[in-house]
C-alpha cells in the first residue's frame, strides 16, 4: 500500500488550528466568566420587563345569514362563492378586524381616548396641564391597531383575536370590545344595505306600478280601436285572396306571354300579300281561313287548266283571275283580322294583367298593414305582459326585504 502525504496547505490549516484551541484553552476562565455575566445579564434584563397579557376572543366568520325564513333570499350576501372568491373575502374580514377604522370604534365604545392606562400616561408627579397635552398628542386608533392581532383557525370558518396589555383584564376587555364591534359593524352595514334597498325597491315599486297600469291601458285602447278580435279573419281572407289573385296572375302571365309569342310570329303577315305561308296553328285552325285557302288552291288550278286551253284575254281565264283576286284579297283580309285579334287579346291580358297586379299590390299593401298592427299589438302584449311580470317579481323582492 502506497501512503499519500498531506498536502502543505491542508498541514497549514491544522497547525493553525491547533495553535487557536491552545490560546483559548489557556484563557478559558475568562471565556466562562465572559458567557456567566452575559447570561446574568440578559436574565436580569428580562426579569426588569413588565409582564404582558394577551387575551383571546373567538370569532366565527360566516358569508351566509341563518336561514330563518325558508325561502327568502337575503338581500346582504357577505362574501362571494367559489374557492378564491371566498379567499379573498376572509382576508378582508381580517385586515378589517385588524384596521385603525375599527379600532377607533373600539375606542369611542370604551372611551379608550381618555384612558391613561391604555395611553401609556403615569399621572404621579404630573400637572394636570401636561397630562391634557399628552392626551391631545396621543393616537388611540392607532396604538389599539398596533396591539390587535387576527390568527385565522385553519381549515375552520374561525378566527382568534389577540389583544395584548400588561393588565389582563383590560386585555381581555379590549378583546371582547374588538369582537363585539366587528360583530356589531356587519349588522350595521347589512341594516344600512337593506334599508337602502328598501328605499330604493319601494321607489322601484311604485315607478312599475305606474307602467303596469298605462301599458294595460294602452293595450285595451289599441283593441277597442282596432278591433283585434278580427285580426285572425282578416289575415285569413287575406290569405285566401292573394292566393287566388296570385294563381290568377300566372295564369294570365302565361297566356300573356303566349300571345305575344304568337304575335311576334304572324305580325309580318299582316302587311304581306301573299299570306298562303302562314303557319300559325291558331290561324290555320279558323274555318274561314281554311274556306279561303282552299277555294283559293282550287281557283289556282282551275285558272291553270283554262290557261291551257284558252288564251290570257279569254273570259273564262278574265273571270278565273278576277275570282282568285277575289278569294285572295278575303283571305288577307281574314288572315289580318286573326292577327288583330291576336293583338287585342293582348291588350286585353295586359289590361286584366296590370289589374291583378295593381289588387295584388294593394292586397300586400293591406297584408303589411296588417302586419304592423299585429306587430305593434303584439309588442304592446308583450310590454303589458313584461311590466306585469317585472312589478310581480320586484313587489315579491320588496316584501322578502322587509320580512328580512
Amino acid at each position: 500500500m502506497e501512503l499519500v502525504n498531506p498536502s502543505p496547505e491542508g498541514q497549514g490549516f491544522m497547525d493553525e488550528l491547533y495553535r487557536l484551541l491552545g490560546v483559548v484553552w489557556k484563557r478559558k476562565w475568562i471565556v466562562v466568566l465572559f458567557l456567566a455575566a452575559t447570561l446574568a445579564g440578559t436574565l436580569f434584563h428580562t426579569m426588569k420587563q413588565p409582564r404582558i397579557y394577551r387575551a383571546t376572543a373567538t370569532l366565527v366568520i360566516d358569508r351566509s345569514s341563518p336561514n330563518v325564513l325558508s325561502g327568502i333570499k337575503e338581500v346582504v350576501e357577505l362574501g362571494s362563492t367559489g374557492y378564491w372568491g371566498l379567499r379573498r373575502y376572509f382576508k378582508t374580514q381580517y385586515e378589517i378586524i385588524t384596521s385603525r377604522a375599527l379600532a377607533q370604534a373600539v375606542v369611542d365604545r370604551l372611551g379608550l381616548d381618555n384612558d391613561l392606562h391604555f395611553l401609556g400616561i403615569d399621572p404621579a408627579d404630573m400637572p394636570p396641564e401636561e397630562i391634557e397635552a399628552k392626551i391631545a398628542a396621543s393616537d388611540p386608533a392607532g396604538m389599539l391597531a398596533t396591539r390587535v392581532r387576527a390568527e385565522p383557525l385553519e381549515d375552520s370558518f374561525m378566527v382568534y383575536v389577540h389583544v395584548e396589555d400588561q393588565n389582563p383584564e383590560f386585555a381581555a376587555r379590549l378583546a371582547t370590545a374588538v369582537a363585539q364591534t366587528y360583530r356589531d359593524e356587519n349588522l350595521a352595514f347589512k341594516r344600512r344595505a337593506i334599508n337602502r334597498a328598501q328605499n330604493d325597491l319601494e321607489k322601484l315599486v311604485d315607478r312599475l306600478r305606474t307602467e303596469k297600469e298605462n301599458s294595460a291601458e294602452s293595450l285595451l285602447s289599441y283593441e277597442r280601436d282596432n278591433q283585434v278580435g278580427t285580426l285572425a279573419n282578416r289575415r285569413n281572407a287575406i290569405d285566401v285572396r292573394m292566393k287566388l289573385l296570385n294563381q290568377r296572375t300566372a295564369e294570365f302571365g302565361a297566356d300573356l306571354a303566349a300571345a305575344k309569342a304568337a304575335y311576334a310570329q304572324v305580325k309580318k303577315y299582316r302587311r304581306r300579300r301573299d299570306v298562303s305561308k302562314v303557319s300559325y296553328g291558331a290561324i290555320l285552325k279558323s274555318r274561314i281561313v281554311q274556306s279561303l285557302k282552299t277555294e283559293a288552291i282550287e281557283v289556282r288550278a282551275e285558272l291553270a287548266k283554262a290557261k291551257v286551253t284558252y288564251l290570257s284575254q279569254h273570259p273564262k281565264v278574265i273571270q278565273l283571275k278576277a275570282r282568285l283576286k277575289d278569294v285572295e284579297t278575303m283571305l288577307r283580309r281574314e288572315v289580318r283580322n286573326e292577327i288583330d285579334s291576336i293583338r287585342l287579346q293582348i291588350r286585353e291580358k295586359s289590361a286584366t294583367l296590370k289589374n291583378l297586379t295593381k289588387e295584388l299590390n294593394r292586397l300586400r299593401g293591406n297584408e303589411l298593414d296588417l302586419a304592423a298592427q299585429e306587430l305593434e299589438y303584439g309588442w304592446l302584449k308583450q310590454r303589458a305582459e313584461e311590466s306585469k311580470t317585472v312589478y310581480d317579481q320586484v313587489s315579491r323582492r320588496l316584501l322578502e326585504t322587509r320580512i328580512s
